[in-house]
């Protein structure tokens, strides 16, 4: 081969090492372009990954916050509460579910329900209230249970769970408040055996008023009656006083006797019969009170009063005494006349 081939020959070969040089020159920025733009997306990830993490602090504080915070609440409230698991286990206890069936943290976080207090819990209806019910209506409220505990003896329990919202992929957790209502129900117990007790003596009552009233009205018709026999015999005495065999100072003598003092004795009677007739059919009405329907009426208390002074007018007279009585408004009564005798019911001694 002649130099000029070998020059050229090597002309040709660094012309073709310049062109893959070149080539490597763009690729090599190609390549620190491509690198630049890789390091900007991996410092803006890195940026996002600290503003994630930063944002999950935060959470995390938020969400122990809002656990403080309900833990707070939860041992504040004065009904003892209790927060399961999926497996019913004791995630956390109110202080006054401690307090109320006494037991302690140690002995109760962490444990099945069934197996606290050496299985006291083992309560075949808080069973099914938890495996059966609950699942099925995410809330139960009012469920009754009865249990004998070995420390604090028998109780009436009313007991409300609800499944508590969790995030996805997290186990369920159940609120459990439990109330004791065993006073209660032995109040409202007491409460039923006393008003059975008050309806046996009240129909007693009505029947001892109804015997009584039957029983006084006998002796006051015949008062009634012996009234207006009596007074058919003063109007014939009258008569008799008048025939002219009867010496003048006879006459004299019984006339204010037969037209003015028996009459007005005779008045007294008879307000006072016309006044126990009605105060007895007024207990007749009471012990019939519960079996028929109060009617209430206007009652003219100055008519009331009236009637009354003119029932006790003898002894008015007979004691001078002076009664003075006011304009008095209007009143209601029932049907049995109970504002009638009240005023009698003062004044009698």
């Amino acid at each position: 081969m002649s130099e000029k081939s070998q020059i050229a020959n090597e002309l040709s070969q660094l012309r073709k090492k310049v062109s893959e040089l070149e080539q490597h020159k763009i690729l090599l920025k190609k390549t620190k372009v491509e690198l630049q733009a890789a390091n900007q997306q991996l410092d803006a990830g890195n940026q996002q990954l600290q503003a994630s993490e930063q944002e999950l602090i935060e959470k995390e504080a938020q969400a122990r916050e809002a656990r403080e915070y309900a833990e707070n609440i939860i041992s504040t409230v004065r009904e003892p509460l209790v927060i399961l698991d999926d497996d019913l286990r004791v995630v956390s206890a109110s202080q006054f579910f401690y307090t109320t069936f006494e037991v302690t943290p140690k002995e109760t976080v962490g444990k099945l329900l069934y197996e606290l207090g050496n299985k006291q819990w083992n309560i075949p209806m808080l069973k099914n209230l938890l495996s059966k019910i609950l699942p099925e209506k995410s809330l139960v409220e009012n469920y009754e249970i009865e249990h004998q505990f070995e420390k604090i003896g028998y109780k009436i329990m009313l007991l409300n769970a609800r499944e508590l919202l969790q995030e996805k992929d997290k186990k369920r957790r159940i609120l459990l408040s439990i109330q004791d209502i065993t006073q209660r129900r032995q109040a409202e117990q007491n409460l039923k055996h006393l008003n059975s007790e008050l309806k046996a003596r009240t129909k007693e009552l009505q029947e001892i008023l109804y015997i009584t009233t039957h029983d006084l009205r006998s002796p006051l018709v015949n008062i009634q009656g012996f009234n207006k026999e009596l007074g058919t015999s003063l109007n014939e005495l009258a008569e008799l006083l008048e025939s002219p065999d009867i010496p003048e100072s006879v006459t004299t003598r019984l006339s204010p006797i037969l037209k003015e003092e028996i009459p007005e004795a005779m008045h007294f009677i008879t307000s006072s019969t016309n006044k126990m007739d009605a105060l007895l059919t007024g207990l007749l009405a009471l012990s019939r009170l519960g079996r028929q329907k109060s009617v209430f009426k206007d009652i003219d208390m100055n008519q009331l009063i009236k009637d009354v002074i003119d029932n006790f007018g003898y002894e008015i007279n007979k004691n001078n005494i002076v009664v003075n009585v006011s304009d008095l408004p209007p009143a209601m009564e029932t049907s049995f006349n109970s504002i009638s005798y009240f005023p009698i019911c003062l004044i009698m001694p």
